[in-house]
Order: C-alpha cells, then sequence, then structure tokens
C-alpha cells in the first residue's frame, strides 16, 4: 500500500488566513529597530539627568548635615556646629561654638573623590555654627564636580539652606 504524499506547503502553518506568511518581512523587522532607536536616542539622555552626580550626592550630604546641626540647635536650645573637612568629606556635628570641640551629636562622611571637590574659604576644615535660634555662622562651601558647580550656603536669618548652582 503506498502512503498518500503530503504537500511541502500544507505541512506549514499558515497563521489566521489562508495566505498569511510566517513571521515578520525584513521591512517589518527595520521598521521595528528604527522606532525602538529612536525612543532610546530620546530616553537615555533624559534618564541619565535623573541620576544624581557625585557633586549633586555630595551638595545633599553637606546640606543634610547643616540642616541636623540646625535642627539641633534649635532643638536644645545651644549652639551647634557642624564641622567638614574639605579634603576628606568627613563632617562631625558637635555642640558648641566653632572652634570649641565638644559633645559630637552625629558625624559621616561627604562622598569626596573621583573628581568632586569642597573649597571654601578656610583651607582644611570649614566650621558652620548655628545658634540656638537657628540662625547661621559660617562660610559658603562649593562643590565641584567635572559637570558641576554648586555653592552651598546657610542663610543666617531663616532657617534655610540653599544651593546655587554656577
Amino acid at each position: 500500500m503506498d502512503s498518500p504524499r503530503l504537500d511541502p506547503v500544507s505541512r506549514r502553518s499558515r497563521g489566521s488566513g489562508a495566505g498569511a506568511p510566517d513571521g515578520f518581512t525584513l521591512i517589518e523587522v527595520l521598521v521595528v529597530l528604527v522606532v525602538l532607536g529612536t525612543v532610546a536616542a530620546v530616553a537615555v539622555p533624559e534618564l541619565a539627568r535623573l541620576v544624581p552626580t557625585g557633586g549633586e550626592r555630595a551638595v545633599q550630604q553637606l546640606s543634610r548635615a547643616w540642616t541636623v546641626a540646625r535642627e539641633a540647635a534649635v532643638l536644645r536650645g545651644r549652639p551647634v556646629t557642624a564641622a567638614v573637612d574639605l579634603r576628606t568629606g568627613v563632617y562631625v556635628v558637635y555642640l558648641g561654638p566653632p572652634g570649641r570641640s565638644s559633645t559630637p551629636i552625629v558625624h559621616g562622611r561627604i562622598e569626596v573623590g573621583r573628581g568632586v571637590r569642597l573649597q571654601s574659604g578656610a583651607r582644611d576644615w570649614a566650621f558652620m555654627g548655628f545658634d540656638p535660634v537657628g540662625r547661621a555662622l559660617g562660610p559658603a562651601i562649593t562643590v565641584t564636580d567635572g559637570r558641576m558647580s554648586q555653592l552651598v550656603s546657610a542663610d543666617p536669618w531663616v532657617a534655610d539652606i540653599a544651593t546655587h548652582r554656577f
């Protein structure tokens, strides 16, 4: 007995219609790649701006340290100082006026390195003092990296830590 011969075309799946081809055409694939490339070219630079640079992280950390010092001065009713080592980024917030180190409240490190620098009028250390009312007395600190520079300052009369990009 002879088995029936199958036509090679009849063994293929034809999709939804009788004449529908399998897969995608080269033109369809190229159109999708062009659309994806265009979306990536627009989206990637925008997403990169959402990730903070090393300098922006240092500005946030410095602002946070000064905010902690100001709040501690107001809550404790005593002068508090934030001392920052401009070379290493190490900071200490302690009770007492600038230059008279006493009980540390908090300490940490601002991320410096990889092109991030802290600069102030002082050579090694910068001291920002806060009185019991929260007023600030001390120099501003400039944070620079390869892409930006920001000045971080404490307003002497209002409870505000300000940053200015230049």
